[in-house]
């Protein structure tokens, strides 16, 4: 299709970004070309190119937008723009021009039905609330049994706890383990704590498609729920974008301050090391660990040494992965794209740079603070030979985790 000349003047992209932190920005884009320099896609999938997309964006192309592979390949990590001289933000360009496709009923149907499952019954996985209790109430007695305690509980509901946990709806119906883990390590550390059984989500699908309308109705849900139980904390788990979501712009999506903080489990588990609450044993995980930076986590929410801190405090050898930290290359799976079936070549194509990253390490473990990471480096290292074992820096602290007697 051959472009068009002039910006179309019935765009309704700009009233969008109108209401970004640094949508004013766009129209100071130089098209210098730093983003493209940085974008993880350039090289696996030439045609996903960040300047001209913004250049599309700019010039309100619509229907070029809504045809481009960029839109929905786009892992909305911000390595592109994270040091951009005029502050743009992609994730915020990308959002926009999603939220296009959303008014035109185009979202794929994977998001688009997750969408409406949160705001129907407060999980993207349609998890009935009876059924996310029963489940709890099951992992009490596994974890339990592990424990070799029976007055171990999974506290459902209580008010005035220091901490209520937010769980990702994969640990009620994929990987139960990892919320045994988070469970096992928030009783360690010896604060009243409590399950919402109106929060089984962390996830927020409405950020992923640009629906703002969507992204502040969930939010405000799991808002309401914890001011219910009135409790001081709202802890997450380990979610990359639910931390950008919930802990960096909770305020923004309800348009007020919530009555209580948000964190990450990670930054309580760094805390309770630091201050001699929870002892760990490098011992009981040998071998060679590295790090994955999740985008949202670190670029875009600050957290870097937390994990790297709890890891050093647990595994018997901490490597450090090269880029990391503000550079460090995306999974591959983040802004949605892990959920997209059509969008599985390209993920398996973009993620071969980060399993020779790892590859290079000599690391038989690869530690993240994001589920959505752990779940795409899986399938990464299935297509590209890698033999690691992929696990949340909370399930390596749940396994190093000295109990006392």
């Amino acid at each position: 299709m051959t472009e068009p000349l002039e910006r179309n003047p019935d765009s309704s992209m700009f009233e969008v970004l109108s209401q970004e932190p640094t949508g004013r920005t766009l129209a100071l884009c130089h098209t210098c070309g730093s983003c493209l320099s940085r974008c993880f896609l350039k090289d696996a999938v030439p045609e996903c190119n960040p300047r001209k997309f913004v250049r599309m964006v700019a010039m309100g192309w619509e229907d070029l937008l809504l045809s481009s592979r960029f839109l929905w390949s786009c892992t909305l990590c911000n390595r592109c723009t994270f040091d951009c001289p005029m502050g743009l933000r992609m994730d915020e360009v990308v959002r926009a021009a999603r939220s296009v496709q959303a008014a035109r009923g185009m979202t794929p149907d994977v998001l688009k039905e997750g969408v409406a499952s949160a705001l129907e019954t407060g999980n993207v996985s349609m998890i009935p609330k009876e059924e996310f209790v029963e489940t709890v109430e099951w992992l009490e007695e596994e974890l339990q049994g592990e424990l070799d305690d029976e007055s171990f509980r999974f506290p459902i509901d209580l008010k005035g706890a220091d901490y209520v946990f937010l769980p990702n709806p994969r640990e009620i119906n994929v990987t139960p383990m990892q919320f045994m883990a988070n469970a096992k390590m928030l009783h360690a550390l010896g604060k009243p704590w409590t399950v919402g059984s109106d929060l089984s989500d962390v996830t927020n699908w409405g950020y992923f498609v640009g629906d703002p309308d969507a992204t502040r109705r969930i939010a405000l849900r799991v808002a309401e729920a914890v001011e219910a139980l009135e409790a001081r904390f709202l802890v997450l788990t380990e979610c990359g974008h639910g931390f950008k979501v919930y802990a960096r712009d909770l305020e923004r999506w309800i348009g007020r301050k919530p009555k209580f903080e948000v964190v990450s489990i990670l930054q309580l588990i760094r805390e309770g090391i630091r201050d001699g609450r929870l002892r760990m044993d490098p011992a009981k995980n040998p071998g060679r660990t590295t790090y994955h930076d999740p985008c949202n986590l670190g670029r875009k929410g600050g957290v870097y040494e937390e994990p790297r801190e709890i890891l050093r405090a647990c595994v018997s050898e901490f490597v450090e992965m090269w880029p990391n930290r503000e550079a460090g290359w995306c999974c591959g799976g983040g802004g949605g794209v892990d959920r997209v079936p059509e969008m599985a070549s390209v993920r398996i194509e973009v993620s071969r740079v980060k399993a020779e990253q790892i590859r290079r390490t000599g690391a038989s473990v690869v530690a993240t603070g994001c589920l959505s990471c752990q779940s795409t480096l899986n399938e990464s290292k299935k297509h590209h030979g890698l033999d690691v074992e992929v696990l949340t820096v909370v399930q390596i602290a749940s396994r190093a985790l000295v109990l006392p007697p």
